[in-house]
């Protein structure tokens, strides 16, 4: 046991370093390493490499990082920095700074209903990178406020097909109806199956299978039925 203190504390200087580093390539190792450590306590030092990193990719890093990290402890001052970070110059670090926040919602119906939280997705609905906006969409499906709908349905006319669907998937779970969002799917349907996209079954997550778009949008259209019951 002493032993396994030791080496856990060797690893975490050896880490505060290596975040100090001059060379990208070495902060984004310290990353990494905190992640694969599983060092949960240590994710404070996260808090200034999200904000002030000069590389985007560390910082993007940094924010999933927390994400993982952050379940058990410093939640509170987690969401904080990573609500901030959704207003990063880079999209991708406000891609992931959202993201992170779905990670640490799976286990906490605080977040998905913190006023701050909602707010900041809210905003984020109306972000130039479709990524961004498709990651907001995931963390507001859970939230129990129902002005969110309002604010999902606008995205059903999104010129990102992506986007329109992440829309119809999450109105379909918080259980809304309209001849608006049936005529969407219809759409959605036909043009996934144009292109021939192929889907990623997400909802059996025993078992995720890679199948049609018809198949999907099958599944995804029982689903709704269901809710109408």
């Amino acid at each position: 046991m002493q032993n396994r203190v030791v080496c856990k504390a060797d690893l975490l200087q050896d880490i505060q370093q290596r975040l100090s580093s001059e060379y990208e390539a070495s902060r984004e190792t310290a990353v990494r390493s905190l992640i694969m450590a599983q060092i949960s306590e240590a994710v404070t030092l996260l808090f200034p490499i999200l904000e002030s990193d000069a590389s985007a990719k560390v910082r993007a890093l940094a924010a999933l990082a927390i994400g993982i990290l952050a379940c058990e402890v410093h939640l509170e001052e987690s969401v904080l920095a990573l609500c901030k970070a959704m207003e990063d110059p880079d999209p991708w670090v406000r891609k992931h700074a959202t993201a992170a926040l779905k990670l640490l919602s799976c286990d906490s119906d605080w977040i998905s209903n913190n006023s701050l939280v909602v707010e900041k997705c809210l905003n984020a609905l109306n972000d130039p990178e479709s990524h961004v906006v498709m990651a907001a969409v995931y963390v507001l499906r859970e939230t129990t406020q129902n002005e969110v709908n309002s604010h999902l349905v606008a995205l059903l006319n999104h010129p990102n097909c992506w986007v329109r669907l992440s829309a119809v998937e999450a109105l379909i779970e918080r259980g809304y109806r309209s001849a608006e969002l049936s005529h969407t799917l219809d759409l959605l349907q036909r043009e996934f199956e144009i292109n021939n996209y192929i889907m990623l079954d997400c909802y059996e997550f025993d078992n995720l299978t890679v199948i049609s778009s018809r198949d999907f949008f099958i599944k995804l259209r029982t689903k709704m039925e269901h809710n109408l019951c």
